[in-house]
């Protein structure tokens, strides 16, 4: 399973870089990305934008470029393999070098005063990220390696497992460890 994992991580990220040009900082040994678009001159007032909505641009009030990030992992749900998107932010100072973590938080704590979840920016963050990481095509089609499995790339709406929350930290530390 971790093979599968990895290989289905590793194809993202190289499409990610390689075709879609957002730039990676890889976390957690690799078993997790966070993919941003950079941002070429972060000197002009440009804006990274995907469809209409921006990905990367000058943050307000600091000399930094700030980022509508993406984490993307790998989750075996059910059988079945999903990527699992979640909203981030980063900065960087040139437009691709992350800035350190602790310069992170203090921007983070400017940018989100609030703190409170707003499902429809989230969703709006992921669906756009969906788009961007989206290959639209398959690579069977160029012929140029037969397929093992065909990879379906949309998104889930609701996904029914067999399976409990854990009773307790002891048994969830026990499923993370498996993990």
């Amino acid at each position: 399973m971790d093979l599968v994992k990895s290989l289905l991580h590793g194809l993202i990220t190289y499409y990610a870089t390689e075709v879609a040009g957002t730039e990676t900082d890889e976390r957690q040994n690799g078993r997790v990305t966070v993919f941003y678009m950079s941002l070429s001159d972060p000197e002009s007032r440009e804006k990274a934008t995907v469809d209409g909505r921006w990905l990367a641009k000058n943050a307000d009030g600091h000399d930094v470029v700030r980022h509508r990030a993406v984490e993307v992992s790998v989750k075996h749900l059910s059988g079945q393999f999903f990527y699992a998107f979640m909203p981030k932010q980063e900065f960087t100072q040139d437009g691709s070098t992350l800035v350190t973590s602790e310069y992170k938080e203090q921007l983070v704590d400017d940018f989100s005063k609030s703190r409170y979840p707003q499902n429809d920016r989230t969703r709006k963050n992921i669906k756009t990220w969906g788009d961007v990481l989206n290959p639209g095509e398959s690579v069977v089609a160029y012929k140029t390696i037969s397929a093992v499995r065909e990879l379906e790339f949309r998104q889930v709406d609701g996904i029914q497992t067999d399976c409990r929350p854990p009773e307790d930290s002891s048994e969830r530390a026990d499923h993370i460890e498996k993990l």
